[in-house]
């Protein structure tokens, strides 16, 4: 069986492993969700500027 100061140590090594891993998830889950909208931001745009076209 390990030491206390052991056992602290592989806790707090747990601990950053799983703070870094949510921060790496949330990161991308992020970020997909704002290229996803500037996307939509850049398509609205795009069809707005097609609508404002005189037809002719």
């Amino acid at each position: 069986m390990p030491d206390a100061q052991a056992m602290q140590l592989i806790l707090f090594s747990g601990g950053v492993a799983l703070t870094c891993s949510v921060l790496v998830l949330s990161f991308g889950r992020t970020d997909r969700a704002e290229r996803e909208r500037s996307g939509r931001r850049r398509m609205r745009r795009r069809l707005n500027r097609m609508l404002r076209l005189p037809s002719d």
